[in-house]
């Protein structure tokens, strides 16, 4: 590109004269106006440039600061997709870590579960052995009790005195009571005086105690509770001093066995 036209070159331009040429002062304005056009075209060019740099400047700043952004944009990427990465990771620990404490948990769950069945089996199975002793036992008892209430009948039967005068009975229901009493001798004598059976006078003898009463009650039915308060030994001694005779000084002594229910037991009443 050639030198270009400054508004010093046309201010300082000058033409030859001839004949018959332009007016000089017109051509001396002409050129002043388009001096100072020229220089205010060359202002605003400058102004144009400077500007234009400065937008270039802005220009580079921006690329910059967009280069900064997509630095950071990338990096913001990077450390979500590590965060979302490391997240994930860590659930899926959690998640293992929890099923393994779940199926743990279930383990214990099942130890204990088999520990407590086969507890209460064993536990069941000593029940039921304990059932059957006391079933056992209790059977035991009863057969027992039987066998001295059949023999304390019998002795009771050999010592009852032998009288005419029919024995006083009673049944009542539910339960099964004898009663034996011994005649009065005073009302003897008073019936074989008046019968004259005697024709010898006698002292009339002397009343006794009421009359001894002896009673076994027994349920009708078989089926008894086992014994809660049963002494053999003790009723074997009631029967071995023959207590149940009314002999001694101090009269006769009722004694009152009886089987009662639930439980069985033999109670006794001695004066």
């Amino acid at each position: 590109m050639g030198n270009l036209i400054t508004p010093l070159d046309v201010v300082n331009q000058s033409f030859k004269r001839g004949l018959r040429g332009y007016d000089v002062e017109e051509v001396d304005d002409f050129l002043d106006q388009v001096a100072e056009s020229l220089q205010a075209y060359i202002q605003r060019n400058n102004e144009l440039e400077r500007e234009l740099e400065n937008l270039k400047e802005q220009a580079e700043e921006f690329k910059s600061l967009k280069e900064s952004l997509n630095e950071t944009l990338l990096l913001a990427q990077k450390s979500a997709e590590e965060r979302v990465k490391t997240a994930n990771e860590q659930a899926e620990e959690r998640v293992r870590a929890a099923m393994e404490q779940a199926d743990a948990i279930l383990r214990e769950a099942k130890l204990k579960a088999d520990r407590i069945v086969g507890d209460a089996e064993v536990e069941a199975a000593a029940l039921r052995r304990e059932l059957n002793r006391l079933t056992q036992m209790r059977c035991q008892c009863v057969a027992e009790f039987r066998a001295m209430l059949s023999k304390f009948d019998m002795m009771i039967r050999e010592e009852a005195p032998v009288s005419g005068e029919p024995q006083a009975g009673t049944v009542q229901q539910g339960w099964q009571t004898q009663t034996i009493q011994q005649p009065d001798p005073v009302q003897q004598w008073e019936a074989q005086t008046v019968k004259g059976n005697d024709p010898t006078p006698q002292t009339p003898p002397q009343p006794q105690q009421p009359e001894q009463q002896i009673r076994i009650e027994t349920p009708k039915h078989d089926v008894y509770d086992p014994p809660k308060a049963l002494d053999p030994q003790e009723l074997a001694q009631l029967v071995s001093r023959k207590s149940y005779s009314g002999s001694g000084k101090g009269g006769p002594n009722p004694i009152s066995l009886s089987v009662e229910e639930p439980t069985l037991k033999i109670t006794s009443d001695l004066g």
